[in-house]
């Protein structure tokens, strides 16, 4: 009997630290290219090209600006947001995210590419 104490917390602890603790920022994350990390930021513009535009239908998440003037970027292909681009267009915008995914560089900018909608979290 002295054990379950011991077992309910044990069992109870990863369900309490359910999110993952911030590990970059716009500021920081340039030093985790060929890391995986959760990043957390407000994007400063949300956007996605005009349909046929773009191969992919990608929806941009850019953070301390404007494209092509920003510091990093998420980008979210077709393939995962199975043609919501309209829907998260107004999800993300001007919200704080949580942004799970490994940063790589595009253009000698840091970006990540999530592979599943699971990986962006609106805080």
């Amino acid at each position: 009997m002295r054990l379950l104490p011991f077992l309910f917390l044990l069992f109870s602890f990863p369900a309490l630290a359910q999110k993952d603790t911030c590990t970059a920022t716009t500021q920081t994350v340039e030093k985790y290219i060929g890391e995986i990390i959760t990043f957390c930021g407000t994007p400063t513009d949300v956007s996605a090209p005009d349909p046929g535009k773009v191969k992919g239908d990608p929806v941009y998440l850019n953070f301390c600006g404007e494209y092509p003037h920003h510091t990093f970027s998420v980008v979210v292909w077709g393939d995962v947001h199975a043609g919501t681009q309209p829907k998260l267009l107004r999800r993300y915008s001007g919200k704080a995210l949580r942004i799970h995914g490994w940063v790589k560089t595009y253009k000698d900018k840091p970006i990540i590419y999530p592979k599943s909608l699971k990986d962006i979290e609106v805080e």
